[in-house]
């Protein structure tokens, strides 16, 4: 019950701040919608879509047992870099709520070779992918250089290749409960 709550409030609190923009620009999101049923993708990507990686169609639920959010199905891939994919991928993304900071943390997985690992914490961003070529990038820059570029008023953050070990626990601990069956509210 406390966890419905919380998670009222947390729905509460998204609606107040993300209504005036999503009102102000209700109009351009039904057009974006009817243009990516039409022709499969947006002809010109809009500026919010413009990030590293952008997801969507993403059902969340709260799971008391891991006291963390845990997204439920396949994770809709929306965009990389700005290219739009609009993909569904077997993947799992988890939110959880630490004294310590929150932690989220994303694994995508398009196939047994081909994954990508993400976990962030206090400004901190560990990437692991099996695509070699992708590890080798973060690996050999200076660590002096590994610092995301951010607007004004952002926060940043450094980012450094996280381990195998690491994937493995996470997915490990996360897909655990759904082989156990283990009730969650949405």
């Amino acid at each position: 019950m406390l966890a419905a709550r919380a998670a009222l409030a947390i729905r509460r609190k998204l609606a107040r701040q993300n209504i005036p923009r999503a009102s102000s620009s209700l109009e351009k999101a039904e057009e974006a919608m009817a243009e990516i049923s039409m022709y499969g993708s947006l002809q010109k990507v809009p500026d919010a879509m413009k990030q590293t990686l952008v997801l969507s169609d993403v059902t969340m639920a709260w799971s008391e047992t891991l006291k963390a959010w845990v997204s439920q199905g396949d994770l809709g891939l929306a965009s990389v870099a700005g290219k739009q994919l609009h993909r569904s991928l077997p993947g799992k993304l988890v939110i959880e709520r630490k004294r310590s900071g929150d932690i989220v943390t994303l694994c995508l997985e398009a196939g047994e070779r081909n994954w990508y690992f993400f976990s962030y914490s206090r400004n901190l961003m560990q990437a692991l992918a099996a695509d070699n070529a992708f590890n080798t990038i973060i690996r050999e820059e200076k660590p002096d250089d590994r610092t995301q570029d951010v607007k004004k008023g952002e926060q940043s953050f450094r980012y450094i290749i996280s381990t195998e070990r690491k994937r493995r626990d996470f997915l490990r601990k996360f897909l655990q409960g759904e082989a156990t069956g283990e009730e969650t509210e949405e």
